[in-house]
């Protein structure tokens, strides 16, 4: 660029200069979305915003980016019209930075994100000049708190029909999927477990396996309940288990089959 003779724009001359100066969090009830935004300022005028959309139900992975010419203000004002459902938290520069460096070193599905080359460019751009020294912990199980859910579940009336103690195993299994959080379940995480390929770990008695859509039907009411998650999430998240429930217990039945088949071979 130096030896051609084009006049170039002074923002261009500018890039060194530019300064990020704000970075927030828009983070989902559930919890498995949370879109990380970077708010930064070329020449001291002209804005830039980016977006990463991250998926804590599939390895806290990067499943969407965009670019805006808005100042970042403006573009969480837009958004907080759009979603009541969300939550916004102010992030350090030096947290962002952890958490792009974290996400970015996970799988990237590029084929569901347009232009994604281009974004990755100019998200580790701006990135190499956050400071450093922040910490960011992807979302995992906090064991004794939900050893805890589990075991005020099982105090309760719902409960009952569910009484040998290998369904409390179960429900633990169940927490580690999606985000691992006991008290919060999207669809996509619900969908994971019973319309993907059955559950079941080998310790736990199938009888007690095929429950697995009873269960969570009766239990994700009550973890939205302790939550504050509104009516209409839990009847989606339900809304699955209903859809998928046959299919799940005739999947794991065949799978039984087929494992008892090979240990006889």
């Amino acid at each position: 660029m130096a030896e051609r003779r084009d006049l170039l724009p002074r923002w261009i001359k500018a890039l060194p200069q530019v300064k990020v100066h704000r970075a927030a969090r828009r983070t989902h009830v559930l919890g498995h979305l949370e879109a990380l935004m970077i708010g930064a300022r070329l020449d001291g005028r002209k804005e830039l915003t980016i977006s990463l959309l991250i998926d804590h139900d599939v390895v806290s992975s990067v499943v969407d980016a965009s670019i805006s010419r808005d100042p970042i203000n403006d573009v969480l004002t837009q958004l907080a019209d759009q979603d009541s459902d969300v939550e916004v938290t102010a992030v350090s520069l030096a947290a962002a930075r952890a958490q792009v460096r974290t996400v970015l070193a996970r799988p990237i599905f590029e084929s569901t994100i347009d232009g994604w080359p281009l974004c990755q460019l100019l998200v580790c751009w701006l990135v190499a000049r956050l400071p450093e020294g922040g910490e960011y912990q992807l979302p995992a199980t906090d064991w004794e708190h939900a050893t805890e859910v589990r075991n005020a579940f099982f105090e309760t009336e719902s409960a009952a029909p569910f009484k040998d103690c290998w369904h409390r195993d179960l429900l633990l299994e169940l927490f580690e999927s999606g985000t691992g959080d006991p008290l919060r379940w999207s669809t996509d995480r619900v969908h994971q477990i019973v319309g993907g390929s059955p559950f079941y770990e080998d310790y736990i008695p199938l009888e007690v396996a095929l429950d697995t859509p009873d269960l969570l039907r009766v239990f994700i009411p009550y973890a939205h309940a302790q939550s504050g998650i509104r009516d209409e999430l839990t009847a989606r998240a339900v809304a699955v288990i209903d859809r998928e429930r046959s299919n799940f217990k005739r999947k794991l039945l065949q799978e039984a089959r087929d494992r008892e088949f090979r240990d006889v071979v």
